[in-house]
């Protein structure tokens, strides 16, 4: 479908604000002292050392690691960029492999914003800039997209709404090479396969022997997948494991978990549930496999004993792109958010709330909103609120982990430190990875401040326009 002439005229605009919202994010978000360092032997570690094999590079830990190598498949080109600066800079080559591994990863969160801009655009529909921005920031991704950004979630993202994008194209061949591609970086994401089922339709010849094809696959897939959850296990736990232990305690603490809960962190996927609950009978089948697939994900994340960890349980990052399928199948009309008081103010919470989370993260422990992985508190979280408030100073100076907030401090002449595991560390990174740095926060400087200026002299002729 190719775009109007009114959104060919409104592309710059959303051009220059996917360049600010990015700009900003990195500026005053991305935490590159603790992204890009390493430490110990697990999780960060593990997926890059399949990178750095794959590059030709000796990993300095995780040799055996059982984490999924797919993500090294993303990294490879910021990986050879990686080596390359390193062996001319005789300086580490895990440091910078590891330093253009995160910024891909951060680039993934960006794109993610292009993404769901073009997939919404293919049912017809419009979404204001500024909504398309609020869809974004709250899924909570961007904590690993700027802080913990060697993990897979940006990429998980990524490969999500490229899925939906091409069922919405109904490019059955797309979709399947995509949804393997995510399968082999987070193999959880394995019911992506659900609403892809439900794209095929026997009338077509052609497609008979591709879903032949796809059935001894999926097979083959379910096979190797059930192997590892009741035979192999994963990291000493199996699904017979999980099965044994379940409580359900944990149902209680999946919603309402003071530091995580899916009620004071994600209450747009419980709004979701309600929509599609009432809009049930107009569902087509692709909704029906989507929503399928969604529960499948939230029982991973509900049997796995920390339920996914941190930041809104990140087992469900992979549901929000088979709710913006489903959303737009059933042809939602995404200006509601914005001329809708009660969406507005609902999506502005969360985005703000999992900002405010992700900002305490390089913190002391006394404004930390979590006390361990298996934290079993049920409340409303105003006590963090209260600790938030209590020392705002320590609040308000962990900007000094930003870009621009390290670099202000800098130029004052003070060091920054940052606890890591158990230890003061200095925050800079030294070298001429710093060096690097320090060019690219002063660039993205500048495009911050030009897209600002631009957006500002667009809203100004708007305001004047309105005005006659």
């Amino acid at each position: 479908m190719r775009p109007s002439k009114k959104e060919r005229k409104e592309w710059p605009q959303f051009q220059w604000g996917l360049v600010w919202a990015a700009s900003f994010i990195f500026l005053f978000f991305f935490r590159f002292g603790i992204a890009l360092r390493l430490s110990g032997n697990f999780d960060e570690r593990c997926y890059l050392s399949w990178v750095e094999k794959w590059v030709g590079t000796d990993p300095a830990g995780c040799v055996g690691s059982s984490h999924p190598p797919g993500i090294a498949l993303l990294w490879l080109p910021a990986a050879f960029i990686g080596k390359t600066f390193g062996g001319i800079f005789g300086e580490s080559l895990e440091e910078w492999i590891a330093a253009f591994c995160g910024l891909q990863s951060f680039l993934f969160w960006v794109a993610s914003l292009f993404i769901i801009h073009k997939t919404i655009a293919i049912t017809g529909r419009t979404c204001p800039q500024r909504v398309i921005l609020l869809l974004v920031f709250s899924v909570p991704v961007l904590f690993f997209a700027a802080t913990r950004n060697l993990l897979v979630h940006s990429a998980e993202l990524f490969l999500g709404l490229l899925i939906v994008n091409q069922l919405l194209k109904d490019r059955c061949l797309g979709a399947l090479v995509l949804i393997c591609l995510l399968c082999f970086v987070r193999p959880s994401d394995f019911p992506y396969f659900f609403p892809l089922m439900a794209t095929f339709s026997p009338k077509k010849e052609i497609r008979k022997l591709f879903v032949a094809l796809f059935l001894v696959f999926l097979g083959i897939f379910s096979t190797a997948i059930a192997y590892i959850a009741i035979v192999k296990g994963y990291h000493s736990t199996n699904l017979i494991y999980l099965l044994k232990n379940f409580d359900w305690y944990s149902l209680a603490l999946i919603f309402f978990r003071t530091d995580f809960g899916i009620f004071w962190t994600q209450p747009l996927l419980l709004v979701w549930v309600f929509y599609l609950f009432r809009r049930r009978e107009t569902l087509d089948p692709i909704s029906k496999q989507a929503l399928a697939a969604s529960f499948f994900l939230f029982f991973i994340a509900l049997i796995w004993p920390t339920h996914g960890s941190s930041f809104g349980y990140r087992y469900l990052i992979g549901v929000y792109p088979l709710a913006l399928l489903t959303l737009l199948k059933l042809d939602f009309d995404f200006t509601k958010i914005w001329k809708s008081v009660t969406l507005r103010l609902l999506f502005s919470y969360q985005a703000a709330w999992l900002l405010l989370l992700f900002w305490v993260v390089p913190a002391s422990e006394t404004l930390w909103p979590w006390k361990d992985v298996n934290y079993k508190g049920l409340a409303p979280p105003s006590g963090i609120l209260g600790s938030w408030l209590s020392n705002l100073p320590e609040f308000l100076s962990l900007s000094k982990f930003s870009p621009a907030g390290f670099w202000w401090v800098k130029l004052q002449g003070k060091e920054v430190t940052f606890g890591l595991l158990g230890q003061q560390t200095d925050y800079g990174l030294s070298g001429a990875l710093g060096v690097f740095f320090s060019i690219l926060s002063l660039l993205v400087l500048i495009l911050f401040l030009f897209s600002s200026y631009l957006l500002l002299k667009q809203l100004a002729m708007k305001s004047r326009l309105r005005s006659k």
